[in-house]
């Protein structure tokens, strides 16, 4: 889990600075523990993604079978500004997340054919 705070640059009305102030359960890479040989099985970040890069490996991982456990503490404070990368490649992020998941359902049918 991990919490975000704004800077004092954002308002917590833009929409932008969307879930400042709440504690967010799930996955984000700054948080995450794994051993050496588990991270190895899965393989290395794929460079051509810019702001994906993450959500590509952690669905390898879950291919790969690693098991994932969420603890019920905060890990990490997230301080939102307007110089956050993921503020600023909205639309790269949301493009990017739309290939990775079509290259994963592909290969999925790729296999359905085996």
């Amino acid at each position: 889990m991990f919490e975000q705070f704004g800077s004092n640059e954002i308002d917590k009305t833009e929409p932008k600075a969307r879930f400042v102030g709440e504690i967010l359960k799930g996955i984000h890479l700054s948080t995450m523990l794994i051993r050496r040989s588990s991270f190895l099985k899965v393989g290395w970040f794929d460079p051509r993604w810019v702001t994906v890069h993450f959500v590509d490996w952690y669905i390898r991982a879950l291919q790969c079978g690693l098991n994932v456990t969420i603890l019920e503490e905060i890990l990490m404070r997230r301080r939102v500004h307007r110089s956050n990368l993921t503020l600023q490649m909205k639309e790269l992020y949301k493009l990017e997340a739309l290939q990775v998941l079509k290259a994963k359902v592909t290969q999925d049918r790729l296999y359905e054919d085996f």
